[in-house]
């Protein structure tokens, strides 16, 4: 969380500021953006996905259509 309050505030301020301030290093810094999403990222965006691809195919599927709009 503290390299991502760096990261959007480095256009406003110096990042060793930044660093210092939330008590993190700089070469903690420059290594957090070097590095790729996590595991436990990789696996939300996937289950991301395929929620949005589920619910996609559930709203085509699944639209009410005029014979059974006012079933309940």
């Amino acid at each position: 969380m503290r390299f991502r309050l760096i990261e959007a505030e480095k256009t406003q301020h110096p990042v060793s500021l930044l660093c210092s301030v939330l008590g993190v290093t700089r070469a903690g810094y420059y290594a957090w953006r070097g590095r790729g999403p996590s595991l436990r990222a990789r696996r939300d965006g996937e289950l991301k996905r395929l929620i949005g691809q589920l619910a996609a195919e559930s709203e085509y599927f699944h639209a009410p259509t005029d014979s059974n709009a006012g079933r309940a």
